[in-house]
């Protein structure tokens, strides 16, 4: 059995280190708030993702169909990110009004904030409320 001499234990150590490094640069997304829609037919999800070294924060709003035919699953076509923005989740939030109809409030967002805003999506129409706080005279 070959023996490591103390250069490539060096060596291996640096690796693991360089590793663990850029495994901890990638990020994690993770889903803050579920809800179904009154027909139950569709899911709304809040995603908060830390994007790492590489950005800052970024939230989605994604909606699915709960329980979509093979046909669609296989097209991928059963969910989209409706809204992005590269906010904190403590700004956004969303609720299922009558039927199919989704709205979401963004405190404090601006037109500039705002990377994806989608009115509609399969059966579901959209709606925001975008309450700017800051002073547009800035």
């Amino acid at each position: 059995m070959p023996k490591i001499t103390r250069h490539q234990s060096w060596w291996l150590a640096l690796l693991a280190c360089c590793c663990l490094v850029m495994t901890s640069c990638l990020g994690k997304t993770v889903i803050i708030a579920q809800q179904v829609s009154p027909t139950g037919k569709y899911r709304a999800e809040l995603r908060e993702g830390d994007t790492g070294a590489v950005g800052g924060w970024m939230c989605a709003i994604r909606v699915a169909e709960v329980n979509p035919d093979l046909w669609t699953r296989l097209l991928g076509r059963e969910a989209d990110t409706i809204f992005g923005t590269y906010l904190r989740h403590t700004r956004i939030s969303f609720t299922w009004g009558k039927e199919d109809h989704l709205r979401i409030v963004c405190k404090g967002c601006r037109a500039a904030d705002i990377q994806l805003r989608k009115d509609a999506w399969e059966g579901i129409t959209i709606s925001y409320d975008l309450t700017a706080t800051d002073d547009p005279s800035k």
